[in-house]
């Protein structure tokens, strides 16, 4: 059994609309195999806990895949320029890259 396979037999226990299993398994594919983890994890556990989840496979899916984290990189220099200082501060991490000998500061949004 494919992985999809198992998140579909889960969905269908809960009543997904069937004609849209083709789309939801193309969608699923996209994700790699630890995204479709955390993918399923979320989906049964909404399940087990009695919450909503969409009976529309495609947006089930969509709902409960994990969020992608943005991140801002600035140099030194522009860390500097932007809070003049080089000192770490809302939220903003300093990275020292010895392969390159440079001082990064980097904050995940």
């Amino acid at each position: 059994m494919e992985s999809f396979d198992f998140l579909w037999l889960m969905l269908e226990k809960h009543g997904v609309i069937p004609n849209k299993k083709a789309e939801a398994a193309r969608l699923w594919n996209t994700y790699d195999l630890q995204q479709q983890r955390q993918i399923y994890r979320a989906i049964r556990e909404r399940i087990n806990a009695g919450k909503f989840v969409n009976y529309n496979p495609v947006l089930a899916i969509t709902a409960n895949a994990p969020k992608a984290k943005k991140t801002i990189t600035l140099s030194y220099a522009e860390y500097y320029r932007a809070f003049g200082t080089t000192e770490e501060q809302a939220g903003w991490k300093k990275i020292f890259l010895p392969d390159q000998q440079k001082t990064i500061y980097v904050k995940n949004l």
